[in-house]
């Protein structure tokens, strides 16, 4: 076996979506992105990542980021692993 086989580190690569570049890193079946030109980072996946059901993520993105001074968009529609809270 090569040492390569066990490698087991987590691995970023840089991909584009919906004409946005990003670099993503694989967590079980998610991606982890964060957008290269601002980094801006999808919070949505970080609160499915840490188990949340999505009427708590709902809840914790509707009263911390979208009535906070923290600048924040919504991307909705397109590819489904590129949606979320940003």
């Amino acid at each position: 076996m090569t040492s390569q086989q066990y490698d087991r580190r987590p691995r970023i690569y840089s991909a584009i979506y919906s004409q946005t570049p990003v670099f993503e890193l694989q967590v079980g079946k998610l991606l982890f992105m964060r957008q290269i030109s601002n980094g801006f980072v999808n919070a949505t996946t970080i609160l499915t990542i840490a188990g949340m059901s999505k009427s708590k993520r709902t809840k914790i993105l509707e009263t911390e980021v979208m009535v906070s001074d923290v600048q924040y968009f919504k991307v909705q529609g397109g590819y489904s692993k590129f949606q979320g809270t940003w």
